[in-house]
């Protein structure tokens, strides 16, 4: 699971994208993506310290949009393949 408040605590600390980017080993656009999305429902580091993960993760990306990282299952991915397959 992404880290969202790491990523708000380094962009809090002045650290770009790209920086951010590297030190998490994570994708330019998850940064982007949830540093938009924390700006849009009022969140930074601060207000998203009493936060659980699954609370944070939850106000980031609500039920129904998805997440932009989503993984799907290994069911869903071994039914893939197999109509690849046939």
């Amino acid at each position: 699971m992404t880290n969202y408040r790491e990523i708000l605590r380094l962009s809090s600390l002045g650290t770009n994208n790209s920086q951010i980017t590297e030190s998490m080993g994570i994708a330019r656009q998850t940064v982007i993506t949830t540093l938009q999305r924390a700006a849009g429902q009022g969140l930074d580091w601060q207000t998203a310290e009493p936060l659980s993960d699954k609370e944070l993760a939850a106000r980031l990306f609500p039920q129904g949009e998805g997440k932009h990282h989503g993984n799907i299952g290994a069911k869903a991915l071994l039914h893939a393949a197999a109509h690849i397959l046939l």
